[in-house]
């Protein structure tokens, strides 16, 4: 017996969202925030543009290590109790930045920020499934990452603005404050998480048996298709976003910190205006036949075409370049609920939490690698725009081989139609 669907009424889907979105919110920003501190890192600990990637990186490593565990807890434990103990972790982490007296001690910070903000919008995504009625399954999804883009944009030029006064350890500690408000608000302000297998007679899942459902999904071959866009494309997204715009906006683009600032407080705006739209948009597409494979395919191809423009351009590819490019993969964030939508609900918590592995470990390897790959151009010779512009070139060669392995896999809808 698997857990039954329990739609909640409008005000307590209002207020459950509202929760996990002050959640979201704080994930988001100490997620981006790299971006905007790097020059402040940077001169305190002496880092290069590998060792800064690393650090910026290290928050996905956290992220990553726990995507297994958490689908577990997810379906074992449920989203509430899930977060809840996931954020006290983060809070312990910010802790340990804003007193981090070393570049490990920062790096250690970091993870654990990554360890604990894993379940910041998985753990909503596995509770909408259930308390959402499908129509407002992807609008929910889409308005998480409109919610996310908010975060990413106070991570910008407000943080920029706080830094005289209070300096880059202060902003961990604010965020710390306001953490242990979000803590309130999941313990107190969510529905209580009913399992029906724990209601019944039935002996509830092992861990292991819950494992073993990670094996149904990873063979599925919707899955297997869509897995390299996820790490390549998406992770890429992620990358420039969270920390590489900054840099190359000072470093390529010759803006200063303030100017930088102000272009990715610009860039997240208008995601947060795509991801509203995809959210109003969501639900007529659902209506209209949209298909997991439509939404990859278009998803990427937009942006592949203008990244090499972006990178052509070199130091004349201010933020608008790097806006365009950002936005025409928004659409992907769609993918991730469509997919969940293609198991059985018992499943949710896993398959969002695999997909979102290829995901986040994809943004780990890409950030580290554009700064190992910058600090290798330089070593050979190359001057600061032509480091950059290799690395970039590198990376839009990894997304169009990523796109290459969609168009041999891909399983079309009616393929699916077919199977059924």
């Amino acid at each position: 017996m698997q857990p039954t669907s329990t739609f909640l009424s409008a005000g307590a889907s209002v207020r459950v969202f509202m929760v996990f979105a002050l959640v979201y919110i704080l994930s988001t920003m100490v997620r981006a925030v790299t971006a905007t501190l790097a020059p402040e890192l940077t001169a305190t600990f002496a880092l290069s543009a590998s060792e800064l990637g690393l650090l910026a990186g290290s928050y996905f490593v956290g992220f990553c290590l726990m995507q297994i565990p958490l689908g577990i807890c997810l379906d074992r434990f449920g989203p509430p109790r899930t977060a809840a103990v996931f954020l006290a972790v983060a809070l312990v982490g910010s802790v340990c930045v804003a007193t981090a007296q070393s570049f490990v001690g920062i790096l250690v910070g970091r993870t654990l920020l990554g360890l604990g903000l894993a379940a910041g919008l998985m753990a909503p995504l596995t509770a909408y499934r259930r308390w959402y009625a499908p129509a407002t399954l992807v609008r929910a999804s889409a308005w998480m990452q409109m919610v996310g883009a908010l975060g990413m944009l106070l991570s910008t030029l407000p943080v920029q603005w706080l830094l005289p006064l209070w300096g880059w350890r202060g902003v961990f500690w604010v965020w710390a404050a306001i953490g242990c408000v979000a803590l309130v608000g999941l313990l107190l302000g969510l529905p209580r998480w009913e399992n029906a297998r724990a209601s019944s007679t039935q002996k509830p899942p092992s861990a292991w048996e819950i494992l073993k459902g990670y094996g149904t999904i990873v063979r599925d071959r919707r899955f297997i298709s869509v897995v390299p866009l996820g790490f390549c494309c998406y992770g890429s997204l992620f990358a420039i976003l969270t920390l590489w715009a900054g840099p190359w906006l000072q470093n390529v683009a010759g803006q200063t910190p303030q100017q930088a600032a102000s272009g990715l407080l610009a860039i997240n705006v208008l995601m947060m205006c795509a991801f509203l739209l995809w959210g109003w948009a969501a639900p007529k597409l659902e209506r209209a036949g949209m298909t997991l494979e439509q939404l990859a395919l278009r998803a990427v191809s937009l942006g592949l075409l203008i990244l090499p423009v972006v990178v052509w351009r070199g130091s004349a590819a201010g933020w608008p370049y790097w806006a365009a490019y950002c936005l025409s993969i928004t659409a992907f964030s769609m993918v991730q609920p469509k997919l969940a939508q293609g198991f059985p609900s018992h499943l949710a918590g896993r398959t969002l939490t695999a997909f979102n592995l290829a995901i986040f470990s994809g943004t780990f390897f890409m950030q580290w690698t554009i700064g190992v790959a910058i600090d290798a151009f330089l070593a050979a010779g190359f001057d600061t725009v032509g480091a950059y512009q290799n690395a970039m070139w590198l990376l839009w060669g990894v997304n169009v081989a990523a796109l290459g392995w969609f168009l041999r896999f891909r399983v079309p809808a009616a393929s699916l139609a077919q199977a059924a």
